[in-house]
């Protein structure tokens, strides 16, 4: 009996000491990124994001105009790789930058230098204009 409360007691600790060596999605995600081969409407964009742990600045880059859209709210669910924020509607009218709150799959890099991931809608919001995926590489 002795030795099977050992052996609980060992294999409790390997899987504690496995998990905590696991990366963490909101630690992966925090840093400064830029997505990759983005196309809104015809048109090539590049979108840049500064990430902290639980909001995100975004900057859009069409090569004639760059915009910077107001700090944006970012939850993070470590234990099954989503994210819910709120985007700026990118296909704006008369200067008016409707909010909208999406949830995205998250993939990304456990390995090597950990520089990519990418960010699968879930969640749709209303109308025509739904969420792209978006490729992020880290951008240091």
């Amino acid at each position: 009996m002795k030795k099977i409360l050992t052996l609980i007691a060992f294999l409790l600790l390997i899987i504690t000491c496995r998990k905590d060596d696991e990366p963490r999605l909101s630690d992966f995600m925090m840093g400064m990124w830029k997505s990759y081969g983005l196309d809104f409407n015809g048109k090539q964009v590049t979108l840049y994001a500064d990430i902290r742990s639980s909001s995100y600045k975004l900057s859009m880059d069409d090569g004639n105009t760059f915009v910077e859209y107001p700090v944006a709210n970012l939850e993070v669910s470590n234990n099954y790789s989503y994210i819910t924020t709120d985007i700026p509607d990118f296909d704006t009218t008369n200067g008016v930058i409707p909010i909208v709150t999406v949830t995205f799959y998250v993939e990304w890099a456990t390995s090597g230098n950990g520089n990519a991931m990418v960010w699968f809608p879930v969640d749709q919001p209303a109308g025509d204009n739904s969420p792209p995926v978006i490729i992020w590489i880290r951008n240091s």
